[in-house]
């Protein structure tokens, strides 16, 4: 059986976090609108993090101690309804290309995004 990280078993040099990820995906539009509409959420990871051997993706040096950022559909929404709302397409072009930047950018646009929206569950089933 794995050895499960809680609070009373911490490693303190934080070995665990050096392990290899599976099942994440690159950040880009398309799979931000393939979340939206399965409505599944997806761990994702930016190119100037790390690498993939095989499947199993690997933090870089620069990156040591980073988790997969898992997007949801909630997010997912309010990203593409502000790339949707945008009239000129180097404006979008300029928002799908912060998407898929790197962590930061996608960051600042998430921030973007969710300041711009806003979200009612009344009613839903």
């Amino acid at each position: 059986m794995d050895h499960i990280n809680t609070i009373e078993n911490h490693d303190p040099d934080l070995r665990y976090l050096h392990k290899p990820w599976k099942d994440v995906v690159f950040c880009t539009l398309a799979v931000i609108e393939e979340i939206h509409m399965s409505g599944q959420a997806v761990a994702v990871v930016w190119p100037d993090e790390g690498r993939f051997q095989g499947k199993l993706w690997h933090f870089n040096e620069k990156h040591e101690g980073f988790e997969p950022l898992l997007i949801d559909r909630i997010t997912a929404g309010a990203m593409l309804s502000v790339h949707n709302a945008l009239e000129k397409k180097e404006n979008k072009d300029k928002f799908t290309d912060w998407v898929q930047r790197c962590r930061g950018h996608f960051a600042k646009m998430h921030e973007l995004s969710m300041e711009r929206v806003s979200f009612s569950f009344v009613g839903r089933k």
